[in-house]
């Protein structure tokens, strides 16, 4: 298959925050909150994109290296907040605290790739080289902003 083919031809370079942002509402002041409060939490999780670069190793042969480029994020909403509406489909900005960030991925290609095969490792593989990085990040903000340990889906 083409997702086996790209996994066999990449091979795991780098994993690196490329942007992120943190934001608490006015008015909100998660260190002096009922530590017993349920939030309602969002999660955002997209593979925005990939690109393949061309590089030149230390001998000046040419070489291709993948990245792929990875969103995630976390909202605390307000549980008392009386629409009736899911969690998961709320999407209004009555957020309490909104975490963000973009890693990048990158990955050395040992033979060239088709894009079907590009797409299907960076769907099916690459989050799971991202997530502990995004987890430490999150756990350790989240810690640092005084919120409630946030526990990540798998």
């Amino acid at each position: 298959t083409a997702l086996n083919k790209a996994i066999k031809s990449l091979v795991i370079q780098d994993v690196y925050l490329r942007n992120s942002s943190s934001i608490v509402a006015e008015g909100f002041e998660p260190k002096y909150q009922d530590k017993n409060t349920s939030y309602l939490i969002q999660f955002k999780h997209l593979v925005e994109k990939t690109e393949v670069l061309e590089l030149q190793d230390n001998e000046g042969l040419p070489q291709q290296l993948m990245r792929v480029f990875v969103q995630v994020g976390c909202r605390l909403l307000n549980p008392n907040n009386d629409d009736g509406a899911e969690a998961a489909s709320r999407v209004d900005d009555d957020y309490l605290v909104q975490i963000e960030a973009q890693y990048i991925a990158e990955y050395m290609m040992t033979e060239p790739l088709e894009q079907e095969a590009i797409d299907a490792f960076a769907l099916e593989n690459v989050s799971y080289h991202v997530w502990p990085y995004w987890r430490d990040y999150l756990t350790s903000l989240c810690l640092r902003m005084n919120l409630p340990k946030i526990m990540l889906p798998i």
